[in-house]
């Protein structure tokens, strides 16, 4: 079995982000929603995966950063991805 460091986790979540929003920004309609669902996704199974073990507030403000929720107050960003 395979073990992760944090470094790895986040690396991996963040190129999957970077992913899914770059072809989101390449689609439209139903299919642009379906890359940013998949996005929010790769960055639920992150805080989940990293919880408590987070090294760096940072972290999580670039991965949010990349899916457009920084600028977002938290009821926002639920409701933007409520849909996913």
């Amino acid at each position: 079995m395979r073990v992760w460091t944090y470094r790895e986790l986040t690396t991996q979540a963040e190129s999957d982000i970077g992913r899914f929003m770059k072809q989101a920004a390449m689609t439209s309609g139903d299919q642009a929603a379906v890359y940013k669902c998949w996005a929010y996704g790769a960055y639920i199974m992150w805080t989940h995966l990293t919880g408590e073990r987070r090294e760096d507030d940072e972290d999580d403000m670039r991965l949010k950063r990349l899916m457009g929720l920084v600028f977002l107050a938290e009821k926002e960003e639920e409701e933007s991805y409520e849909t996913c």
